[in-house]
Formats: C-alpha cells, structure tokens, sequence
C-alpha cells in the first residue's frame, strides 16, 4: 500500500488512520496510525477501560513497517 499525501489539505496532521476496527469484546477502539513523514505504523489500542497503548508495528526481523508516503 502506498499513501499520498497532499499537503495542502493535510499539512496539520502528522499522523493518518490507515486502518480502524471497530469494537470487540475487550478492545473499544483499534488503529493503524501512518506517519505521514516517515511512513512508520503503529498500533493504537484503546481498552472498554480508562487504558490505551501505543506501539511500533514491526515485521518478522523486528523491523519496524514503513508504508512507502508520496509528498
């Protein structure tokens, strides 16, 4: 997957939701968030709770997953 980034309409936001999924039995909120500038994703979970994580999404070799951004 690749994203473009038009900076005129987005030039506010640094980061993008590439994927949500709705609410489960534990998680009230799952996302994929996009660094606009570097490309890096990271998962945010939010639990039915007052608690929520964020984390570097990384592949097999522990790498984080970059998403190729068109400026």
């Amino acid at each position: 997957m690749e994203l473009t980034f038009n900076e005129k309409a987005d030039s506010t936001k640094r980061f993008i939701v590439s994927a949500s999924n709705g609410t489960d039995n534990e998680f009230q909120e799952i996302k994929v968030l996009v660094d606009i500038i570097t490309g890096v994703n990271y998962l945010y979970v939010r639990g039915s709770g007052e608690g929520a994580g964020l984390s570097v999404m990384v592949d097999g070799s522990g790498k984080p997953i970059v998403t190729p951004v068109n400026h």
